[in-house]
């Protein structure tokens, strides 16, 4: 197994492990959330660099 997907599953044991109310709390950084929308913007307009696409998945 590779330390990507080990990563994943720890984060997946992780929210799983939240009380169920919890989880719905849960909300991105005001900094992730505006980087986000860049790139959505970005893709719609232009198109994603390499670098961007990974960022982005």
């Amino acid at each position: 197994m590779t330390a990507n997907l080990l990563g994943y599953e720890e984060v997946a044991d992780f929210i799983a492990a939240l009380d169920p109310k919890k989880l719905l709390e849960l909300k991105p950084s005001k900094t992730v959330q505006s980087r986000v929308e860049e790139l959505i913007s970005t893709k719609k307009e232009n198109g994603l660099s390499v670098e961007n696409q990974y960022e982005f998945r």
